[in-house]
């Protein structure tokens, strides 16, 4: 069970759901436009049941893991990078 905090386009919850076939996945993020993004690039994993996203910030993983049934996790992902693709959204 792992937690990408910062999800965006998905791309690293990606490859975390695909190194192995029962791995679980938290996602948050608070753009809805990335949830939507996010979503489509990982609908198999979502199909599955292996995917869940949340709009959420990361600063309340600790109470959506909870609240989802999917705590303890076994590796949180924080990238806390700037986004080019947001940089002037917000």
């Amino acid at each position: 069970m792992y937690i990408d905090g910062t999800l965006w386009a998905g791309g690293h919850s990606e490859a975390i759901l695909g190194a192995a076939e029962n791995v679980r996945l938290l996602g948050l993020d608070v753009d809805p436009s990335a949830l939507a993004i996010a979503a489509e690039r990982l609908k198999v994993y979502i199909d599955e049941g292996r995917a869940r996203l949340v709009r959420s910030n990361f600063e309340r993983l600790d109470e959506v893991a909870n609240a989802e049934k999917l705590a303890p996790g076994d590796g949180v992902l924080l990238d806390l990078g700037v986004s080019s693709m947001q940089w002037g959204r917000h």
